[in-house]
Order: structure tokens, then sequence, then C-alpha cells
């Protein structure tokens, strides 16, 4: 199916029995083969539902979508199994098209504000989604609660909505379900979120798209749709959402929905209902809910930067008499000497030993350095001297004579934001650097030989890991979740990468590896990496291990060296935009769900000599 189909589909005449009113999964049900638990429902709607589950790997709470619509699919009473009523096409088209969901929110989920997609996958004869869970109230609760708010009170917070859009409308999406139950504010800090792109259209490089085609359902909520979204034709685009967050800001306002789009054909009640709002405020309104496109802002930028002007107070103007002037100068004059205060050596606020013949410092301005010879000590998880300190260290420097960063010596130090090594160094020990969410970048220098598990992993903001030559080993789960990570190149040197080194790396697009280098790759070592575009097999390799790719649903091209003679179960799960592949004359098994959940999937060579697949 094309671009223009990435739309919610009702089929015209489903089978469907009788069903009991909630037949969603029941807690404790487990998901992806263990991975994710189950707790409890969150939301249900008519395409499917959410649900709050545990990351059991993480240990952490996700948001779990699942493709269950009330009126195409129900579930099997005897089990987790969903039954579907309708034909095998357009059960497929549908499961691609919920999946399609969790594309369009990857292609934006780096936008502040927006909720972050962390993998898909194929359970219980359907598809699931798996995002962050953000723990809140929906603005239509919110408003339900506390009732309208003031104009200010609106803008500031709904700007970073329309701030995220406005970066969203950029990259060619158009949100197209723009409403109060799509808007959450966490509880805590207040932040704002944009929930459900699964009515978004993709517009590419076009200046708009069409809204729908094939005569499906159109998608939006009354009230909040402009009339293109109610024509098969209508031309969608940033004017389209434009609409729809006007009509947000006048519900929060007003505490009334705006009328029906359909009911203003031929009278157009809103310019009496925004007569009575203060200052600019209505008129920048009417602009935004302007029947006819063209006479809206063509940009959510542009509404944003009307709707501050009419709704934030001025600020007063301010006169500097002589003596204000005088006073502003000491103040600066002050300023100076106390920034020349600051340039004498910083002061070290702790310091200890954290191996036989290495010690560690720790200065006022976040500032640790490790000195010595040989190996730091081992540490079990959150157990090191500088514990308490953990917070306030912002650079590390491994100083040269040290040969090996201990277990757990750096983990969970969310602050970290560089990391210095010297040469001489052997290994980064087992969860050296895990979940540094502030670390953005490391050069691993020439001496290091060992990566081990978990070393760098969970870094939530590291885009760029130099590997450098010398590295042989890339230990289990070594770079697993780094959600950042856009890139990485396998130098020579490296003999083994070990299972799931890479795993849930979703933004990783590309990896090369050196000719000739790798003799083994561990299982799942690449899977749900769902933006990487080639397979990184090595040219002299001898298995495709299992689950190798599983989830890996950008993967277009693969080449399976000659030499492949074992290709392991589960390998290409998933790879939904996998269209062909040749597999080599040594192969003689074929594993089973290999190429499960490949849709698009054309064609498969299969040599003389396979005497059994287990598709």
């Amino acid at each position: 199916m094309g671009d223009n189909s990435t739309i919610k589909i009702v089929p015209s005449s489903p089978v469907v029995p009788d069903k009991p009113p909630d037949d969603s999964l029941p807690p404790g049900s487990r998901l992806n083969h263990g991975k994710y638990r189950v707790e409890r429902v969150l939301g249900r709607g008519g395409f499917g539902v959410t649900y709050l589950a545990l990351d059991c790997t993480l240990r952490l709470r996700v948001a779990v979508k699942e493709c269950l619509p009330k009126s195409a699919a129900w579930r099997n009473p005897s089990g987790a199994s969903v039954q579907w009523g309708i034909s095998a096409p357009e059960q497929d088209a549908m499961l691609e098209n919920f999946v399609r969901e969790a594309r369009k929110m990857a292609k934006i989920d780096q936008i502040p504000g927006v909720v972050r997609v962390r993998e898909y996958f194929y359970d219980n004869s359907t598809a699931y989604i798996v995002m962050d869970y953000v723990d809140g109230e929906t603005l239509a609760q919110r408003l339900a609660r506390t009732g309208p708010m003031s104009a200010e009170e609106c803008f500031g917070l709904l700007s970073p909505v329309m701030d995220a859009l406005a970066l969203a409308h950029g990259r060619g999406l158009v949100h197209r379900d723009i409403s109060p139950n799509n808007i959450m504010i966490e509880h805590g800090g207040g932040k704002v979120w944009l929930l459900d792109l699964g009515a978004a259209k993709d517009m590419g490089k076009r200046a708009f798209a069409p809204n729908v085609s094939n005569g499906t359902q159109i998608v939006g909520t009354p009230g909040y749709m402009p009339m293109e979204q109610y024509d098969p034709d209508g031309k969608i685009g940033p004017w389209t959402d434009v609409y729809a967050m006007s009509a947000v800001f006048f519900r929060c306002i007003t505490g009334q929905t705006p009328p029906l789009s359909t009911s203003r054909a031929f009278k157009d009640p809103v310019p009496e209902l925004l007569n009575p709002m203060p200052g600019k405020v209505g008129a920048a309104l009417r602009k935004g809910l302007a029947q006819k496109p063209e006479k809206r802002y063509q940009s959510m930028s542009e509404l944003r930067d009307a709707l501050e002007k009419a709704a934030l107070p001025k600020p007063p103007r301010v006169s500097l008499n002589r003596k204000t002037v005088v006073w502003i100068s000491l103040a600066a004059v002050v300023l100076i000497l106390l920034v020349i205060g600051t340039l004498r050596p910083a002061r070290v606020v702790a310091s200890g030993k954290c191996g036989y013949d290495a010690s560690w410092t720790l200065d006022e301005n976040g500032l640790m350095k490790i000195s010595g010879t040989g190996d730091m000590y081992d540490y079990e998880e959150r157990d090191t001297p500088w514990e308490q300190y953990r917070s306030d260290i912002f650079d590390v420097r491994i100083l040269k004579g040290i040969t090996r960063i201990g277990a757990y010596a750096f983990g969970y130090c969310g602050n970290l934001r560089n990391v210095k090594l010297s040469e001489g160094l052997t290994t980064i020990g087992y969860d050296a650097f895990y979940d540094c969410d502030s670390l953005t970048g490391m050069t691993i220098p020439d001496s290091v030989t060992m990566i081990e598990a978990f070393a760098i992993s969970s870094c939530d903001n590291l885009t760029d890991i130099e590997i450098s030559e010398g590295v042989t080993t890339i230990g289990a789960w070594a770079f697993a979740h780094d959600d950042s990570l856009t890139y990485v190149n396998i130098p020579r040197s490296v003999k083994t990468i070990e299972e799931c080194a890479f795993y849930g790396c979703y933004k990783l697009t590309m990896v090369d590896i050196a000719p000739y280098s790798i003799k083994s790759i561990g299982t799942s070592a690449f899977a749900y990496c769902s933006s990487l575009t080639n397979g990184p097999i090595p040219a002299r390799a001898t298995e495709i291990p299992q689950c190798v790719f599983e989830g890996c649903s950008s993967l277009q091209d693969v080449t399976i060296p000659s030499g492949v003679t074992e290709i392991g179960w589960s390998a290409f799960k998933g790879c939904s935009s996998l269209q062909s592949v040749t597999i080599p004359s040594g192969v003689t098994e074929i594993r089973g769900a290999t190429f499960k959940g490949c849709s698009n999937l054309q064609s498969v060579t299969i040599p003389d000599g396979v005497t059994e697949i287990d598709w």
C-alpha cells in the first residue's frame, strides 16, 4: 500500500461474533517472549488497547499499544491470541497501517514533547507498539477538573505543543487529530506531551497531501477538524493542524467545543463566540479557525507568534536614571571580580582509593580524575566510594597508567557529559558507563581490546562513538538501547560481537564492518534496530545467528555471504521492508520464523540443497 493509506481502516462487512465487554489482556500477561508484563489497561479505543506494562529487561514502565480494532477482531476466549473477522489481505493491510504508525512516530520522536517509540513487534496474531509511559492527565481531563483558563495560561501550556508541531511539519508530518484528548500533561513537572500519531499524514517533501482514499474512514475529532478533513480530495497540510490547535485554544479559554466545521458551511457562528475575548486573541483565533485553508495561518509558527502577541501582556517600559546607571556599573564591577576569583584552581571535594594502585579525586567543578597504575576495582551496582557524588560528576578523565575501568564505575552518572580515556587502557568494564544519559560522545583509544557487557548501554543521548582499531571484542549488550546512536564503524580488529550488543538502538541507520574482520556475531546483536537499512553481515560469516535482525523494520539491503551454511530461527523476523533475499547454496535448513512478519518480501531464492523449511 502507498503513502496515502496511512489512515485508520474500517472494513465494510467484518464477521465478528459476540464479544465480552472487555477483551483486553489480563494483568500479568507476557508479551514478546516475556520481555513485557502487562500491568493494567490505560485506555481502549476503536482501533486498539493501550496497556501499562513493565519492561522486564530494563525494569521500567512503558505504554504498549495493541492492534485490536473493535470492528474487525476479538480476543480468543481461551487464550491471548487475536481472531480476525476480515480477509487475510485486509488483516495484513490493517497491521501494516498500525506498524506504520510506529515508523511515523519514530520519524519525529526526538522532537521535545513527542512521546518516544521504543520498538514494535508481532505477537498473539497481531502487532504492538512500545512507547515511553507518561504519567499524567489529558488536557480534556484537566479542563474537566479545573474549568476554562486565561489566554495567558493557555498559551504557556500549549506553546511547547505548537513548537513540536512546527518541527513535525518541517519533517513532512501532519498530525490530523489534535484535540484535548491527545495532549497529555505530565504529573509533577507539568511537561506537555503530544500523543497519538495514528492519524498522521506523511507528506514527504510535498506541499500538501490528499486526505483519504479508497473509501476509508475519515479520521479526526469532531469540532477540531477543518472542512478539508471531511473531503476525500481535501488538501492536507500544516494549515490543517493550525485549525485544530486554534480549536483547542478556543476550548481552553471558553470551555466550549467549537461548532463542527460542516455546520459552519452556511452560517459561521465562531466570530460571534469569539467577540468577548480580550485583546487580539479573538482575531488570532478567527483567522486560525477560518473555513478556507488559504485564509488561515499557513504554518504553526505563524499561529504561535500571533497568539503570543495577543495572549501575553507587554512588559512595561523601564527608564533608567543616572543613579540607577551608577549602581548597575558597580554591580558589573563586582561580577567581574567574582569571575576573576573563579580562576583559582578548583577545590577537591572528595578523594580515595579505587584500585590497588589507583586513586580518585573529584573537584568542585565536577571533574573526576582516576590516576595511578593497574586496574580499578569492580563494584556492585551503586556501591562505589563516590556513590553520594554521582549526580555531581560532569567530567571524567582516566589518566595514563590505568589499564581497566571497573564494573559499575560510572553507571547511573546522569549528569556525566565528557569522558577522556588515555592510551594504555585495555578494558572498559561491565556497566562502566551504564545509563549515563547526558553523555553524547566517546572516543575509545587504540589500546582498548575489550568492551565488556553493558559497558556503554542505555546512554540515551550518545550520538557519536568511535571504536578505535585495537578493540577485539564488543561484549553482550555493550551498546544496547543507546537511543540516539545513528552510525557505528566496526574496525578490522574486532573479531567478536556478542549477543544483543546493539539491541534496541532504534535510530541506528548504518553499521560499517571492515571486510574480513568479524568471525562471529551473537544472537540478537542488532535486533530492533528499527532504522537500520543495511544488514551488517561479515563477508566470511558461516552462520547467521537467531534473531540477529529481528524487528529491523527498515532493513532493505541484505547480502548473505556465499559461505553461510546456517540461518538461525527468527533471524529476519519483522523485517517488514525487506523485499528480496537470495539463500546461498550451502544452506540446507531454514529455521522457524526466519522471515515471519516480512510483509513486503516478494521473492526468496532457495537453492536446491535445502532439505527443510520451517518458515
